[in-house]
């Protein structure tokens, strides 16, 4: 099931029953995967952002104002805003899919990044990787190599696109700022601090994500989250959870 809290601007902050098995929010929309790979969404649909999908899709990722979805082929499907080339669909194949603000990036089987989209600062640039994991943020892009160094591209006015050594096991881009876990769990950030959302964390955490101006990370007894709290989304959770999405003004 789906808990969301914050910001229910257009009813994007909505429980839901599911069952689910990875949920994603965007500006004003949030999707989620069913068990047998349909995709639901809700709040606002501007630009299609929050079309229901038959799929079968593997993985889900919500951007700004697009959503897009790989499908058992490798090939990716988006949806939704595309006045940059963001929501444009791709053969692959790719093995993960991630949809920033107006780019999108994904990676190939050999761990080669694939970007599209808007490019003025270079967040669309493809890499070579190779690559674990990626994660498209505001208007940077971060990835995880196979030794847990993690390498940054595009806008690094804040410093949120600086390389790091790690190691670590996951990475978060957000709007300014990005976080990472250590191997012992403890949460990483850099970039943009200016309400709290890029201040290190002692955790223990199992998974973590970077939104706006705050960060949620899971905990052994719920969710733990820092940084701005203008709309309830940086409240800390408790209860069993799997995974957190931490996005624009909601959770």
């Amino acid at each position: 099931a789906v808990d969301c809290w914050g910001s229910n601007a257009n009813g994007k902050a909505e429980d839901q029953p599911g069952p689910y098995i990875q949920i994603g929010g965007g500006w004003h929309h949030t999707c989620a995967l069913t068990p047998a790979g349909a995709v639901d969404c809700w709040g606002s649909n501007s630009d299609g952002r929050a079309e229901d999908q038959p799929g079968p899709y593997t993985q889900l990722s919500v951007g700004l104002h697009h959503t897009c979805a790989l499908k058992p082929d490798g090939s990716v499907d988006c949806w939704g805003k595309n006045d940059y080339g963001q929501a444009a669909d791709m053969p692959g194949p790719y093995t993960q899919v991630s949809a920033g603000s107006d780019q999108t990036c994904a990676l190939r089987p050999n761990g080669s990044a694939d970007c599209w989209g808007k490019n003025d600062l270079g967040q669309a640039t493809d890499q070579t990787g190779p690559y674990v994991q990626i994660d498209a943020g505001w208007t940077h892009t971060c990835a995880l190599t196979p030794v847990g160094a993690v390498d940054c591209w595009g806008d690094n006015a804040a410093g949120q696109s600086a390389d790091m050594p790690g190691p670590y096991i996951e990475i978060s881009a957000g709007w300014t700022h990005t976080c990472a876990l250590t191997l012992s769990g403890r949460a990483d950030c850099w970039g943009a601090n200016g309400q709290g959302q890029a201040t290190d964390q002692t955790g223990p955490y199992s998974r973590i994500s970077a939104g706006t101006y705050h960060t949620c990370g899971i905990t052994g007894t719920g969710i733990d989250c820092w940084g701005n709290n203008q709309f309830g989304q940086g409240v800390d959770q408790t209860g069993d959870y799997v995974q957190v999405s931490a996005s624009l003004a909601h959770s």
